[in-house]
């Protein structure tokens, strides 16, 4: 009897462990989450509550459309309805027409007594929470009163809600914002313009400036009688202050709005403090030239101000002196027709040069000093406080050589001397080199790639150059040694730049620049196009055409594409073929060369500069050298029954550079037809009749509305299905 309680026993706690193990892996209905939580950002994000749990609480496919939810509740209380998305998420809606109010906490639960429909429930009860948006400062804005640097500064405080002003302003608070200060810092030189007393001043205004920058003083604040209503109307979220005191320049003022702050719908607080940095104006400093020694005349060199100036106070308060011996400063005059720059046609500055003064720009080699009178204010009323004088000390302008653009015509009648053009080099190292025809298109190619910077083999010859400083002089480069007994001929010509003058740089690497130049007494003229090309070769120094030239078209691979002999009239014609890159076709492509007697001639196929087309209103396409599809293309009416038939006529031409064609009888067509979803309908080939016409019949499709292409569609549009013709009729 023992045994067998036992053997009870044993079978009843293995049946209690085996149930328990069953709970354990069925946990039961849960929420699995729940929104909205935690602080919004904005109302929008409350006009749902969703819950969603873990099993169906509904049946699937019977979804009530009335729905209640006796488990959930929400406090404080909320009208508006329930409504099931899906059998596992319950979504509350709030009733529109009672928004919800901002800074308003709600709890949520859902109450243990929700049942799956399985009959499971909820172990215990689930809660959440969520904060419609509490009072945030959105924006600060400011300006000083009467747009004075001595008056109080008005802040325009913007929140995201309505509030009483009255609370705000108890709740906000302003102090002075440490920040670095840019010290001004005049140059040695600019200092020892300054007498004692002015240094004085000047040194002063500057502690007193970094001392503003430095402080952490408090600011009292003050609700705003009145404010600038027009750019800051009257608004429910709209908070405008002012300080008590007028803050001085290069203050940075941190507002404070701190978490106490209340809203005018809810008792939810903002968790932290918000805080905006205002800077107001920077005291009025001259910061100087951009450049004050060792400065290139040729480039832009300002001043800054740090405060908005009238240019014609700027101008009154200016005075120049050349400095460039000390012992005798001399007066700098003003233009009598000052140069038309784009700031001196502001009525306030805040940068200048010296032509913005009225001056011409500075001389070269010259130290000027410009003064400002300690007199001159600014736009919002800070005076300078005083004489502030800025020191530029101007180098030469810059060295250079050039022959230009890299290419050269040279009429044989003004003899062997080439001229190229210099500034401010005391010597060059020179080539010159002359060029067969075979030679040319290489040449041009290998230069074109090197932007013409490369010069002939060898070491060249080293010239010296007599320099007028600053002035852009001519010297001649003699080619005589590369030329014909007649003086005519093709020469590669190369100047390295040497030595510049003392206190003159450079405007170019070190490397050589470089010329083709050709020494001749022939003009060529091409109108070049896919149908033909005209070369039209006179003489330079007559105008008169030159019968019999030898005329070649040179491809980039010194191939010749075609060579011709100009008539009477000094025109050679070539017969129709592609030169030009269609995609590309202000590319250089060839050069056409002319040679008459020992003299010869070429022109590049982008030696077009004010004669392109565009430039004359012509439009310019060498697609339109191939034949173009053109037409129309039309049904029996608009309007079709899914299934129907749809009778369809089209009238063809071939548009081609020698004019309209018709398309031969007999031509196959290719048609397509698409739906509105650019899928194909319907493909079949058609047959043109004499009258380059054709017509056939297609269907509407039965599985589907599909919109048929509309007649009054862009030409373009109906007839991409017949593109495919253009081959059959070409």
């Amino acid at each position: 009897m023992r045994h067998a309680r036992a053997v009870l026993l044993l079978s009843a706690l293995l049946s209690a462990l085996s149930a328990a193990a069953a709970r354990a892996q069925d946990p039961g209905l849960t929420v699995v989450n729940a929104q909205p939580t935690g602080e919004l950002s904005n109302l929008a994000q409350a006009a749902e509550i969703r819950v969603r749990f873990s099993e169906a609480m509904v049946p699937v496919g019977r979804i009530p459309d009335d729905v209640r939810a006796p488990f959930f509740s929400v406090r404080p209380a909320i009208a508006g309805t329930f409504r099931w998305a899906g059998p596992t998420i319950l979504v509350f809606t709030p009733d529109p027409k009672t928004p919800l109010p901002n800074a308003t906490r709600y709890d949520v639960t859902i109450d243990a007594t929700a049942a799956a429909v399985s009959g499971r429930k909820l172990a215990r009860a689930y809660a959440f929470a969520f904060t419609t948006p509490p009072v945030r400062l959105l924006e600060t804005s400011w300006y000083r009163q009467g747009g004075r640097f001595d008056r109080p500064v008005v802040l325009a405080l913007r929140f995201n809600q309505a509030v009483r002003p009255a609370d705000v302003a108890a709740h906000v608070t302003a102090r002075h914002a440490p920040h670095p200060f840019d010290r001004p810092v005049p140059t040695t030189v600019e200092r020892a313009q300054m007498d004692p007393a002015e240094a004085a001043r000047f040194d002063a205004k500057v502690a007193a400036a970094a001392a503003v920058a430095a402080s952490q003083a408090p600011l009292a604040l003050r609700l705003a009688a009145d404010w600038d209503r027009q750019r800051f109307p009257p608004s429910p979220d709209l908070v405008v202050l002012e300080t008590t005191t007028a803050p001085l320049p290069d203050a940075w003022i941190r507002v404070a709005v701190d978490n106490r702050v209340p809203a005018v719908e809810g008792r939810a607080f903002p968790p932290v403090e918000q805080s905006h940095v205002v800077r107001v104006e920077r005291t009025l400093f001259v910061d100087g030239f951009y450049c004050r020694a060792q400065c290139d005349a040729d480039n832009y060199n300002v001043v800054q101000l740090r405060a908005d100036v009238p240019l014609a106070v700027l101008r009154g308060a200016a005075a120049v002196r050349d400095i460039t011996t000390a012992a005798q400063p001399a007066a700098v005059s003003k233009l009598p027709t000052p140069h038309d720059t784009w700031r001196s046609r502001q009525e306030t500055i805040r940068a200048f040069t010296f032509e913005d003064l009225g001056y011409d720009r500075q001389t070269p080699a010259r130290t000027w000093a410009l003064t400002l009178d300690a007199a001159l204010t600014a736009v919002d009323g800070q005076t300078l406080g005083y004489k502030w004088t800025g020191v530029v000390e101007n180098w030469h302008d810059r060295a250079f050589a050039s022959f230009g653009d890299g290419h050269g015509v040279w009429e044989s009648s003004g003899g062997g001397q080439l001229p190229f053009y210099a500034r401010n080099f005391t010597n060059v190292r020179q080539w010159v080199q002359p060029l067969t025809p075979a030679q040319l298109m290489p040449t041009i190619v290998d230069l074109d790639a090197k932007h013409f910077r490369a010069a002939p083999a060898g070491t060249g010859t080293q010239r010296a150059l007599g320099v007028n400083p600053d002035q852009i002089q001519s010297h001649g480069l003699n080619l005589s040694p590369a030329l014909t007994p007649a003086g005519t001929g093709l020469v590669w010509a190369a100047v390295l730049p040497g030595q510049p003058i003392a206190r003159a740089r450079t405007l170019a690497e070190d490397s050589p620049v470089a010329s083709i130049v050709q020494v001749t007494n022939l003009g060529i003229t091409v109108k070049d196009s896919p149908q033909n090309t005209l070369v039209f070769v006179t003489r330079l120094d007559s105008g008169a055409p030159v019968a019999g030239a030898d005329v070649s078209i040179v491809r980039l691979d010194n191939s010749v594409a075609w060579s011709g002999t100009t008539g009477g009239d000094g025109v050679a014609m070539a017969p129709a073929m592609s030169l030009r890159d269609k995609r590309r076709m202000w590319q250089f492509a060839f050069i056409v060369t002319a040679a008459k007697g020992g003299d010869v001639a070429y022109v590049a196929s982008d030696w077009n500069e004010g004669i392109q087309p565009f430039e004359f209103g012509a439009q310019y396409n060498l697609y339109e050298s191939q034949p173009v599809l053109r037409g129309t293309v039309f049904s029996d009416r608009g309007v079709y029954k899914l299934g129907e038939d749809v009778h369809v006529k089209a009238i063809l031409r071939r548009d081609t550079p020698t004019g309209i064609q018709l398309i031969p009888a007999g031509s196959s067509l290719t048609v397509q037809m698409r739906d509105s979803r650019d899928k194909i309908v319907d493909t079949r080939t058609v047959t043109m009749s004499a009258w380059s016409t054709a017509e056939w019949v297609a269907k509407v499709p039965v599985e589907g509305a599909r919109r048929l292409p509309d007649c009054r569609q862009p030409r373009q549009d109906r007839l991409r299905a017949a593109d495919a013709a253009a081959a059959a009729g070409r």
